[in-house]
Formats: C-alpha cells, sequence, structure tokens
C-alpha cells in the first residue's frame, strides 16, 4: 500500500525526465489586431476582428491571425514540473488555373504561398491533483510567409511576439491529457514586403505587428 502513492506519483504530468508531444490550437477563440505604418504617408490602419476555428485556420475577413494557427510541440521536463521545449507550423499551398475557349484550353500557375511558425518557450505545472493543474508558459514565436504570385511578383511577410499561455490541464487517463489554454501573442516587431518584377519597380516594405489573445484548445500525450 506504501508503494502505492509513488507509482501514482511517477504517472503524474509534469515529473522530471517526461516528454510531452502536444496538438496545440486545433479549436480557437481569439481577438486579432494588425497594424501597419506607412512611413512615407504617416499613415497608420489598424485592423481588429474576432475569429472561432473547430479544426481550421482562422483566416477568414481583413485580420488574418498570425498567430492562433494549429501546431505540433514538443516539451521536455528537466526537473519536476520545469519544461522547455517549442511548437511547430508548416504551410504550403499550390496550383493552376485552366481557363477554356472554345477549343482552345490554357493552363497557368496560381499564386503559391509557404509559410513557418516556431515558438521556442519554457514553462512550470502546478498540478494541484494528479489529474488536474495548469501549466504557464512564456517564449516567442515567430512566423514566415512567402508567396510567389501568378505575374512574378514576390509578397514576404515576418512577424514576431511575446507569448503567454497558462493551460489548464486535464488528466482523464495516464499518459493523455487535454488543455485549455488562456494566451496572449503580444506583437513585438513585423513588416511586409513587396518585390514586383516590372523593370524600375521600386520594392514596398510596411511595418506590420499583431497581436491575438484568445482562448485555445489542445491535445497532449506524455511519456
Amino acid at each position: 500500500m506504501l508503494a502505492l502513492p509513488a507509482a501514482a506519483n511517477a504517472q503524474a504530468f509534469g515529473t522530471a525526465g517526461r516528454f510531452a508531444i502536444s496538438a496545440e490550437r486545433i479549436t480557437t477563440i481569439n481577438h486579432s489586431s494588425v497594424t501597419s505604418e506607412d512611413e512615407d504617408e504617416d499613415a497608420t490602419t489598424t485592423i481588429g476582428r474576432t475569429n472561432i476555428a473547430l479544426f481550421a485556420n482562422p483566416t477568414t475577413g481583413p485580420a488574418t491571425s498570425g498567430y492562433s494557427f494549429p501546431r505540433i510541440a514538443a516539451d521536455y521536463f528537466v526537473i519536476d514540473g520545469l519544461s522547455v521545449g517549442a511548437g511547430l507550423g508548416l504551410a504550403s499551398s499550390s496550383g493552376t488555373i485552366e481557363n477554356e475557349a472554345g477549343n482552345i484550353s490554357v493552363e497557368t500557375d496560381a499564386d503559391s504561398m509557404s509559410g513557418l511558425l516556431f515558438a521556442p518557450r519554457v514553462g512550470y505545472a502546478f498540478m494541484f491533483e494528479d489529474n488536474i493543474g495548469i501549466w504557464p508558459r512564456a517564449g516567442f514565436t515567430y512566423v514566415g510567409v512567402g508567396t510567389d504570385e501568378a505575374d512574378g511578383d514576390e509578397i514576404s511577410a515576418r512577424l514576431f511576439a511575446f507569448t503567454l499561455e497558462v493551460p489548464f490541464v486535464f488528466v482523464p487517463v495516464p499518459h493523455v491529457a487535454f488543455t485549455a489554454a488562456p494566451a496572449l501573442d503580444l506583437g513585438i516587431s513585423g513588416s511586409t514586403e513587396e518585390d514586383p518584377q516590372e523593370p524600375g519597380a521600386p520594392n514596398v516594405e510596411t511595418d506590420y505587428k499583431v497581436t491575438d489573445i484568445g482562448l485555445h484548445l489542445g491535445m497532449t500525450a506524455y511519456f
């Protein structure tokens, strides 16, 4: 009987030497604030939008969320409670456009896009009981997106934010946890750059920051 508490503790979430593999932000409710600054015209534009996404990208409307995309994450508990890890997201899109007129068919390339999200972080898990706790985490999130348009123009965007999350952890069975995480992605810097292929056309660069605040649901397996 004395061995039972020790065995239960060994199965607890957040103990030293455990890996946690997570699917994060698979369901999200968030508000995005997108700010762009045009120094040449001394103008600032801010767009705000609230997004709800269930197993989907929160990309509707003119204010696209920069950080609230589904991602895979891995964390290692260095000592009891203390974790280090990172989240990773990848995206790619390409296609073709086919036009038919009479007996003539013309196929051209559509715009293509690729993107990367990388979010290193540190955290500390506080388990109130074996199956309930919180796992505050802090770190930084980088998002880079590049688009090659059909006419040859290239557009790129880079975003950088300080990220603070406080997931509530629910462990229904050993080695499986569900998380509900209030989160803030505070935009620090960012920019967009347009590179027209037209001879003599100048590059256009705009300062661009995105801040997200929301609630995200996810799932974690720990070993």
